[in-house]
């Protein structure tokens, strides 16, 4: 579902729930395949039979995949991912948990680099069908202001009409690909970022 919110619309304090995921056998197999991560504390159900949790964990990625991904319910047009920080795993995740993720708008601020936009940050918690925690991060979101959109629409000539950007942000100081998303090749504020 396609929602547009401008920076000034998003309330601290709001909070949105996804549904549940189950994690299954198989989410582990093709984790690994994808990544290649074969570390026995995820694939060895033997040898994990004897630790400290009784059996295979999932690996944390994958948490962190499935987690995220299930927030994804909505696109914001307006707003894009400028990442992710204080990821924690604060209790493991096992195959046959069912895990679901509460987003929390924390805080807001004027982006320092961008006036047209704002920083909003979504506290994004992860937990098991105990209500324990098993995952927590914090997501940045680079988010228009609704003047900007206006500004915009009002007054074309000031948008670069090859990039959308405005005229100000050119080809020359921007680079855009599927893999890093926006990010300043000069070194200023090199944090890459992806559409979300």
């Amino acid at each position: 579902m396609t929602t547009t919110i401008y920076f000034e619309d998003y309330a601290i304090g709001t909070v949105r729930e996804t549904t549940g995921r189950t994690i299954t056998e198989t989410d582990f197999v093709v984790h690994a395949g994808h990544t290649g991560d074969f570390f026995p504390h995820h694939m060895d159900a033997e040898a994990m039979k004897a630790s400290e949790f009784g059996q295979r964990i999932a690996h944390g990625t994958m948490t962190f995949a499935i987690g995220i991904g299930l927030t994804a319910t909505q696109i914001n047009p307006r707003a894009m991912t400028y990442g992710y920080e204080r990821l924690r795993f604060s209790t493991p995740v096992f195959a046959g948990d069912t895990i679901r993720t509460r987003v929390t708008i924390g805080r807001k601020a004027d982006d320092p680099k961008r006036p047209g936009h704002g920083r909003e940050v979504e506290i994004r918690e992860t937990t098991n069908q105990h209500g324990k925690t098993v995952m927590y991060c914090e997501h940045f979101l680079l988010v228009q202001k609704r003047e900007a959109s206006a500004d915009r629409h009002l007054h074309p000539e000031r948008v670069d009409q090859s990039t959308g950007l405005p005229a100000r942000i050119s080809a020359s100081s921007t680079t855009m690909s599927p893999s890093a998303g926006w990010q300043d090749i000069h070194g200023k504020g090199s944090r890459a970022t992806a559409l979300s």
